[in-house]
């Protein structure tokens, strides 16, 4: 008797001894589920004010610099303009227009260029409540929705009510509420401006291209160039630093180091969200 305990036990010890010599298997867990991939981008629509125009259009540009990507991603790009219009004049008092044409859908991504300072209400509220209307419309049409941030004009009154950072600080709020990205096209003018005078971004028309005069507030060659390259940046999540494409106003030297400037400002605009 005492030598079959005996036994058992030693039996029960080397099964004990044994099993802790297996290696310890890891609980199954579930394979991380894929994160689906943004639908390519083929159509961009563009709706806003004068700040588009300029001396050329900044659908053209966009394409144009889009499409000499290697290999080119084929896409076309045409823009809505009223002058002197806001959001909010596209959308309540033109909703034939640019709302019409959103709804209408087959446009992969709509760009909303919005210009705060023409508000004459002096505030930003108006901006906020607009967007989500047209963000709705646009995503319902199957669209995404990207916020183009405009600059400030300082000294310039009545339009000067609002700085850059309160501008930039609106387009950060709207952007966090409804998830959709935005194009800091105006912090990027302000740090084109602050590195390079010389290359004036807005006085689009005007034959000496300075910052005064009577189309001081539209863009110029290179304003409108910047304006393209910091779509291509945001609606991408690519750097345009070395597309080959830019306007005959533009030098090889000036293309690149606009095209510098808008990945940097979006790169710092994305850290700080």
């Amino acid at each position: 008797m005492l030598r079959t305990r005996a036994f058992s036990i030693a039996l029960l010890l080397a099964a004990l001894l044994l099993g802790a010599c297996q290696p310890i298997q890891a609980p199954a867990t579930e394979a991380p589920a894929e994160v689906a991939a943004a639908p390519p981008v083929k159509t961009v629509l563009i709706i806003g004010n004068g700040l588009l125009d300029g001396t050329c259009c900044i659908d053209q540009y966009f394409a144009a610099l889009t499409n000499s990507a290697t290999p080119a991603k084929e896409v076309t790009a045409k823009q809505m303009v009223v002058y002197d219009a806001t959001l909010q004049t596209h959308y309540r008092y033109m909703p034939t227009f640019a709302p019409l044409e959103v709804k209408r859908g087959g446009h992969d991504v709509v760009v909303l260029q919005e210009d705060l300072p023409s508000y004459s209400e002096k505030t930003v509220e108006i901006f906020k409540e607009i967007v989500p209307l047209f963000d709705a419309d646009i995503r319902a049409a199957g669209g995404r929705t990207v916020l183009f941030m405009g600059p400030d004009y300082p000294g310039a009154a009545p339009w000067d009510w609002v700085t850059q950072e309160e501008i930039a600080a609106a387009h950060r709020v709207v952007s966090a509420e409804l998830g959709i990205p935005v194009a800091p096209v105006g912090l990027a003018m302000q740090r084109a401006t602050a590195e390079r005078p010389d290359l004036p971004v807005m006085g689009g028309g005007s034959e000496t291209m300075t910052m005064v005069g009577a189309d001081s507030m539209l863009p110029s060659p290179a304003g409108a160039y910047l304006s393209a390259a910091v779509l291509y940046a945001t609606i991408f999540g690519e750097d345009p630093s070395g597309l080959p494409y830019r306007p005959e106003e533009l030098s090889e030297a000036d293309a690149a180091f606009l095209q510098r400037i808008a990945w940097e400002t979006l790169q710092a605009w994305e850290s700080e969200q």
